[in-house]
C-alpha cells in the first residue's frame, strides 16, 4: 500500500523524481532513471491503501494513460 525506495529502485534503477503531480485524484511522481545507458521513464502513484508504478520506454502521455486507467480501476 506504500511505495518504498527499494520498490521504485527495482522498477526503475537509479530513478529520480522529476515532477510531482495529481492524476485522477492520486498523488503521483514522474520518474526518470535507468542503467547501462538505457533510460526509462515511469509514473508512481499512491492512493488510500494502494500504490502503483508504471514504467517503460514509452512517452509520458502513454504512461499517464495506463496509470490513469489503473487508478480508475482501483478507485
Amino acid at each position: 500500500s506504500q511505495l518504498s525506495a527499494p520498490m521504485l529502485s527495482s522498477a526503475i534503477p537509479g530513478s529520480t523524481v522529476e515532477e510531482e503531480f495529481e492524476l485522477e485524484g492520486a498523488a503521483c511522481s514522474l520518474l526518470r532513471g535507468g542503467e547501462q545507458g538505457a533510460t526509462q521513464s515511469g509514473i508512481a502513484c499512491e492512493g488510500e491503501g494502494w500504490g502503483l508504478v508504471v514504467h517503460g520506454d514509452a512517452d509520458r502521455a502513454a504512461l499517464e494513460e495506463v496509470a490513469s486507467e489503473a487508478i480508475v480501476s482501483l478507485g
